[in-house]
């Protein structure tokens, strides 16, 4: 498989949904058919509610605050949306969109300029976790109300999936160099590297309390341990072992 055919089945594994459909994964619960200004009222809807969640790294905003913020009345945000409840998944659903199509064009940059996956996999982790710390409040807005809405909970499951398999098919540009089935380890890296990062970034809690670890202490022993991880164990299906 050549690097460019990675790229565009790295691209396609980052824009589908958990069942194969383009999407985010999320309900936004939007109604009816949207011309052009009520595209843009309901963009401003959208937004205003970004907004104040970003602003207090908190769903605690009421729909007055957006109404007035955005400047759409009321009955205009009940018309698209059922609840408050299906505006902030609207919004986390957009925010996880956003973050998978930046993660999409970094991926596709690193893999054009990596000859060998020594070159491509510091690379990578270090786009992948400067990609999480810079959403980081979106994604700790994701995660804990993921906790207690299976809708979102799904849309993020859906997204670290994809994100695997993104890296995993990136990773077929450097079969002969991994030991082993390269799609499988891929997918597993990159939860392993998921994992360490959103511990040091506190995805999971709404006030983030860094590790006292370095930052690029970290990124730098992660992509070690991807390294040795993906050259080593049993053979690939072209009969290579890893690279020594």
């Amino acid at each position: 498989m050549t690097r460019a055919d990675s790229v565009s089945n790295a691209g396609r594994a980052a824009s589908l949904s958990s069942d194969g459909k383009p999407g985010t994964g999320a309900s936004t619960a939007t109604r009816g058919p949207m011309q052009d200004r009520s595209q843009a009222s309901l963009e401003r809807m959208v937004q205003a509610a970004l907004t104040l969640m970003m602003e207090r790294a908190s769903e605690d905003f009421t729909l007055l605050e957006v109404s007035q913020l955005g400047k759409v009345s009321i009955g205009s945000i009940y018309h698209r949306f059922r609840s408050k409840d299906d505006l902030v998944r609207a919004v986390i659903a957009r925010g996880l969109a956003d973050i998978g199509a930046i993660e999409q064009l970094r991926l596709g940059e690193v893999l054009e300029k990596s000859r060998t996956v020594d070159e491509f996999i510091p690379r990578f982790v270090d786009l992948f976790a400067r990609t999480l710390r810079e959403h980081a409040p979106m994604l700790r807005l994701a995660m804990r109300r993921a906790a207690i809405d299976v809708e979102v909970s799904e849309a993020g499951d859906s997204r670290e999936r994809n994100a695997a398999e993104a890296l995993a098919q990136a990773l077929l540009s450097y079969d002969d160099e991994i030991a082993g089935d390269a799609v499988v380890k891929g997918r597993l890296t990159l939860q392993v590297i998921f994992a360490a990062l959103a511990r040091y970034l506190s995805l999971n809690t709404t006030q983030p309390k860094l590790d006292p670890q370095d930052w690029d202490s970290l990124i730098r022993e992660l992509s070690i341990m991807a390294l040795a991880y993906l050259k080593s164990g049993a053979t690939n299906a072209h009969g290579k072992g890893a690279a020594l």
